[in-house]
């Protein structure tokens, strides 16, 4: 009988020596739970994302100005709108010391800036000239127009933070490929470096001034 026992107790060590010890993987548990429960009880953090687009402010001629000039404008087509390709990133981007580019997360233009630029320039010509600008070759047009933007963005170089937009124009004749004009500009305003929508608007200013370069560099017809 004493044998039966202790063979009984030597089978019962045994088996209890082949269960799992889940006193750690049972405290791991418990710390992800919680670690998940804080995270329900604090919730997600806001979005800080804002979306800008550029906008073409009115010229300051006059509507009987406008209407004079139209008499004798071409109708444009803007063929394309270039842009380099750090600015191709819809971030806005903000050139540092040394040329560096630095592209800011939460604030997004709301359409590509060539397709931007392109709507802005065609509403501000369209406004001095009192003529509808042609969105697409196949509609009635004198003349194209090629945009190549150079800069089209924030500037903290040297310290002093800054709107800067740099472009250049060539009117073409459709029917030849000749050219007919062509002109480089570039404009810079003041800037705080923090206002992205102070950013947004002047950069759009500036970008409908070549609007108004087009109109004056245009052959009349």
């Amino acid at each position: 009988m004493n044998l039966d026992r202790r063979r009984g107790e030597s089978g019962d060590r045994g088996r209890k020596s082949h269960r799992p010890r889940a006193t750690g993987v049972s405290a791991w548990v418990l710390l992800a739970l919680g670690v998940a429960g804080c995270s329900v009880i604090t919730g997600p953090k806001a979005d800080q994302t804002a979306f800008y687009a550029l906008s073409a402010p009115a010229p300051a001629s006059a509507p009987n100005a406008a209407a004079a000039s139209a008499a004798n404008a071409p109708k444009l087509l803007i063929r394309r709108v270039e842009i380099p390709g750090y600015l191709q990133p819809k971030a806005f981007a903000v050139r540092g010391e040394g040329g560096a580019i630095a592209y800011v997360d939460s604030r997004w233009w709301s359409e590509p800036l060539d397709l931007a630029i392109g709507r802005v320039v065609r509403e501000r010509v369209g406004a001095a000239t009192g003529r509808t600008v042609a969105a697409r070759r196949d509609g009635e047009y004198d003349m194209e127009a090629i945009i190549r933007v150079v800069q089209c963005e924030g500037s903290v170089e040297g310290g002093k933070p800054s709107a800067k937009f740099a472009a250049s124009v060539e009117i073409v004749d459709p029917a030849s490929g000749r050219r007919l004009a062509e002109r480089r500009t570039s404009s810079e305003e003041p800037w705080d470096g923090k206002d992205y929508g102070a950013l947004a608007a002047s950069l759009g200013r500036q970008a409908a001034k070549l609007g108004d370069l087009i109109v004056s560099i245009s052959p009349r017809r």
